[in-house]
């Protein structure tokens, strides 16, 4: 019974087992392929990202500097009293 089972399955084995590893191989290799163009696309938009955030960054920076700047020359006496107002106003 044993012998019976086993020359078809060998048969089998070697008809269709050379094209399925095949097929298999390609699969793994396209996947993988896949996977590389995946991570390289992310890393090149984590770095543009990055890019940009810095260069907002840092132009807040120069915009945040600009207008201590101005406040400062423009420092009234009036600032005073409209900041006690603005606190009385929270305080409600």
């Amino acid at each position: 019974m044993g012998k019976d089972i086993l020359i078809p399955v060998v048969a089998l084995v070697l008809i269709f087992g050379p094209r399925l590893f095949h097929e298999v191989k390609d699969y793994l290799l396209k996947r993988q392929q896949l996977k590389a163009e995946i991570e390289l696309k992310a890393e090149a938009l984590r770095l543009k990202n990055s890019l940009e955030l810095e260069k907002f960054i840092n132009s807040e920076n120069i915009f945040n500097t600009q207008n201590d700047r101005k406040q400062a020359k423009k420092a009234e006496p009036d600032d005073s009293l409209n900041q006690k107002r603005n606190s009385q106003y929270e305080r409600y």
